[in-house]
């Protein structure tokens, strides 16, 4: 029995979507289960989803070589810049050891531009997966602030990374396009609401004045707001606001709640947006030329806490011209297409923190593929375009 091309690039499309989906998921419960008694991870997921999404997109893009060539590059002021930072990436392998280490950044920079060409072929579909995946990560906070209440929290899947549920949740929400996306959005803003994660107070806000100054607002928007003004009055009400808000407090009021030690070796305690503050200068007066490695997966306490400047600390000076390429292409992307919360969103999560270059920097690379290509979407607009 043979597959037709048409519904094996559909198995494709799966994979790629799944592995994005699955990807930025690392689940301590999950790891411990897959340990083995002498402390060796036999199962690591997401390692497991990088070889969807790069077998995946591979496969796909052989199949489809003829449409990518029709298709073409798109517009030069995108695969350009996008083509420089594939180049940074490939270079900032040259201090690795041994052969494999030197070439896997470019192998990996080299997918990820694949990964552009095919969100172009197959559009939004790719998203249903991560979309899932929203679902699911919202649902599980949900129910673990029922379980353990009062807890800033990224729920089931993402366990204490609430920062990073944010990133995963919103992006998820934001590139389901469907008439039911309304839903999907009010489910999110629920679950980040109840997260009590600083990363989403600081988005939602930002979105929250995104919503109101694009005038995209109707029944829906009236009911999902009064359904987070109840919730939010109950919390206040109760006294319990300022124990699921403990960690944004500190932030605001600059309480000295975070360790960090300087390159010298020096500690004291800090508030959490002063440690972001001193990591980014740290980094930037200790620039290795080519950077400290690029890598997806494995963070330290100094890691940079912002994606452009992230870009600079991993790949060097070569960094610089690529984290000037990133800003370029999403600001573009901003800009010349109609997904505009999309990228608002995205440079919302990119100030205080690194998951659109790291964990969740597939969804980046597909969403410029998926925005810049023919026959897009006639309005993002979730709330205005119809009414209940």
């Amino acid at each position: 029995m043979t597959i037709s091309p048409k519904k094996l690039n559909k198995w494709w499309s799966i994979a790629i979507g799944a592995g994005v989906a699955l990807s930025p998921i690392h689940n301590q419960w999950f790891t411990n289960l897959t340990t083995l008694p002498n402390g060796e991870v036999w199962f690591f997921l997401p390692k497991f989803a990088y070889i969807f999404i790069i077998l995946g997109s591979g496969f796909f893009l052989l199949n489809n070589w003829e449409q990518v060539k029709a298709n073409g590059l798109g517009d030069r002021r995108v695969w350009i810049p996008l083509l420089v930072i594939v180049g940074a990436i490939g270079i900032s392998g040259i201090t690795a050891d041994g052969i494999q280490a030197k070439f896997a950044p470019l192998g990996m920079g080299a997918a990820l531009f694949g990964l552009y060409l095919t969100a172009r072929i197959i559009g939004k579909s790719l998203f249903y997966p991560l979309a899932i995946g929203a679902a699911i990560g919202s649902v599980g906070i949900i129910v673990h602030q029922f379980a353990y209440p009062i807890k800033a929290t990224g729920g089931f899947i993402f366990e204490n990374n609430f920062d990073i549920a944010t990133g995963y949740i919103l992006l998820g929400a934001a590139l389901f396009v469907h008439t039911r996306q309304w839903l999907l959005v009010g489910l999110a803003v629920v679950a980040l609401v109840l997260s009590g994660a600083p990363e989403a107070a600081f988005v939602l806000s930002v979105m929250a004045v995104v919503v109101v100054l694009r005038k995209d607002w109707s029944r829906r928007a009236t009911i999902l707001a009064s359904l987070l003004i109840v919730a939010l009055s109950v919390l206040m009400l109760s006294g319990q606001a300022s124990r699921l808000y403990s960690y944004v407090g500190n932030s605001v009021n600059n309480d000295p709640v975070a360790h960090y030690t300087n390159p010298e070796g020096e500690e004291r305690d800090v508030s959490p947006l002063a440690i972001r503050g001193l990591v980014i200068q740290d980094a930037l007066t200790h620039i290795k030329p080519l950077g400290d490695g690029y890598n997806l997966t494995q963070f330290r306490v100094s890691t940079v806490h912002n994606v452009p400047l992230v870009v600079v600390q991993q790949l060097g000076y070569p960094g610089i011209l690529a984290g000037l390429a990133w800003l370029w292409v999403s600001i573009y992307c901003l800009v010349k297409t109609k997904w505009r919360y999309l990228f608002v969103l995205i440079f919302a999560l990119s100030v205080f923190d690194h998951f659109i270059w790291t964990q969740l920097g597939t969804v980046w690379w597909l969403a410029v593929g998926v925005s810049t290509a023919p026959n897009n979407i006639k309005s993002d607009l979730l709330f205005s375009s119809s009414d209940v």
